[in-house]
């Protein structure tokens, strides 16, 4: 038996053991004993697809997969937008969804819209709640959140960390700064 617990409520969801799942705060994606594709979305179930996808991830309001069909998708307010057919390297925030396009270009999807970050993937980047940070090429630190792009800094970094939308960071042995919403503190 497949239950959900939601605002308090265990809701029953199915008879059945389910293949896969993945949860969010508000958001469970799973495949069910007839292979097909299911989303629980504040409050409501919608069959996405009738056969599994080739791989999903949730976040708290956002679920990407790639169906079966090679198309990668986005499940963000109650529908499912088709970004395009592709396989992509992927990763799901709680709100944001970053991934490399064919052409070799870093995107995120972030509230209905798909945003072009940067003209290359890098190798490292954390995703979290609706930001994303890593370091471009010339080494300066960026962060997308509330769908702008922001440089950071561009100095010599001896360690930084993204929680939720604020980025933290340390120049040398004693300068830690704080970056939110374009502000440095």
């Amino acid at each position: 038996q497949f239950r959900i617990f939601y605002r308090g409520v265990l809701k029953t969801q199915e008879d059945y053991a389910v293949t896969s799942f993945d949860a969010g705060r508000n958001t469970v994606a799973y495949v069910d004993i007839d292979r097909k594709f299911k989303i629980f979305h504040s409050g409501q179930t919608y069959v996405i697809d009738d056969f599994p996808p080739s791989s999903y991830k949730v976040g708290d309001n956002v679920v990407a997969f790639v169906s079966t069909d090679g198309y990668f998708k986005v499940f963000y307010g109650d529908s499912v937008r088709s970004i395009g057919f592709m396989n992509p390297s992927y990763q799901v925030g709680d709100n944001v969804v970053a991934y490399k396009d064919p052409s070799g270009y870093f995107k995120a999807f972030c509230k209905g819209e798909v945003y072009e970050i940067d003209n290359y993937y890098p190798n490292n980047y954390v995703v979290q709640y609706n930001s994303i940070a890593y370091l471009s090429t010339n080494g300066s630190l960026r962060l997308f959140t509330d769908n702008e792009v922001w440089d950071v800094t561009n100095a010599e970094l001896a360690n930084w960390q993204l929680n939720y939308d604020v980025i933290t960071y340390q120049i040398g042995q004693s300068i830690f700064r704080v970056f939110h919403k374009g502000l440095e503190y």
